[in-house]
């Protein structure tokens, strides 16, 4: 990817990234270190004229690798026994990204809440994840549907991912 100057000056040899074949994954304690390093947790809110509140809440939890790394997407599908997976191009580049996509508050609840409980995540990724769980215990309570529950969301939402101040 270096322009063809650049390319001169600092001469790349180029190799082929060693393909590895993985049929299961092995260490449960392997899925939350890889959840810690490439997996995100969003809250998105947007209005919605057919509420009382007018606005509407949707989570997500998502993993995105480049599409060469199918095969490991679909050995963490498989592990947390969840559907999604959803292919798109990056945008702005040629890479192509696979992601793992779950949005169903059933499988949040069920699958991906109480395994990251269960082995918990290391790096400041973990109070995204916590903050995700406050949303999650909103919604679980219908709070989500009042006015009042909608501010407190925001309020979590506002302080998550890159907004976070560590």
């Amino acid at each position: 990817g270096l322009s063809e100057k650049l390319s001169l000056v600092f001469p790349v040899e180029h190799c082929k990234r060693p393909e590895i074949i993985t049929t299961n994954i092995q260490d449960s304690q392997w899925v939350p270190g890889f959840i810690d390093g490439e997996g995100s947790f969003f809250v998105n809110v947007f209005k919605a004229n057919d509420t009382k509140t007018k606005y509407r809440v949707k989570l997500m939890f998502r993993i995105a690798q480049n599409d060469r790394d199918l095969n490991l997407i679909n050995l963490i599908i498989k592990f947390l026994d969840c559907e999604a997976i959803l292919r798109k191009a990056s945008s702005g580049s040629h890479l192509h990204i696979v992601d793992l996509n779950v949005t169903k508050l059933s499988e949040i609840n069920t699958k991906i809440i109480p395994f990251l409980l269960a082995y918990n995540l290391k790096s400041t990724k973990s109070k995204d994840f916590l903050d995700f769980c406050k949303v999650v215990d909103i919604i679980n309570k219908s709070e989500h549907l009042t006015s009042e529950g909608i501010i407190k969301i925001l309020e979590i939402k506002n302080g998550m991912n890159k907004n976070r101040n560590i």
